[in-house]
């Protein structure tokens, strides 16, 4: 029964955290969830991030397809040269569970730090929290018109490092 199939490759989706012992999703689980996009270059990937998501974020098909194509769109950006093709919105972001990333100057910043990244360096949602932390401190300090106070925190050393920015 193709409504069962999908049914339960959706329940394991849902039900997937990454914890100790627990299989790991394969592409032929979200095909069968109907979610495209997913394959053996980018599965690790959606597994991360899916993992990291509350069960309400990925609790439907659309929910899941939409984590998938903003991750697509991450890689295909995140090519180690600049002048990449496309960028994300702030909803993108969202469904990545990026939903700091909700302004025009951090969706900017952002999609400006994935154009120039390699891959490898944002293929997980620990680098991509990582980031979306730093993007937002960035953005809350470069807003500060002086004499104002600064945000607190402001960017630390592991944010400004989770930048490229080092020395």
């Amino acid at each position: 029964n193709t409504v069962a199939v999908r049914d339960n490759a959706l329940a394991a989706i849902v039900a997937y955290t990454s914890a100790t012992g627990q299989a790991a999703l394969t592409t032929s689980t979200y095909s069968d969830a109907t979610v495209t996009g997913v394959s053996g270059l980018n599965v690790d990937a959606v597994n991360s991030l899916i993992a990291a998501l509350p069960a309400t974020a990925k609790d439907t098909a659309a929910e899941v397809q939409a984590v998938v194509n903003a991750y697509n769109k991450v890689a295909a950006l995140a090519d180690g040269t600049a002048g990449g093709v496309g960028s994300l919105t702030a909803i993108e972001f969202a469904a990545l569970g990026l939903g700091i990333i909700d302004t025009p100057v951090e969706v900017s910043i952002m999609n400006a730090y994935l154009d120039v990244s390699a891959g490898s360096a944002v293929d997980s949602a620990a680098e991509l929290s990582a980031l979306e932390t730093a993007v937002s401190k960035l953005a809350a300090t470069a807003s500060v018109t002086l004499p104002a106070a600064t945000p607190t925190p402001g960017p630390t050393l592991a944010d400004l490092a989770a930048l490229g920015i080092n020395g």
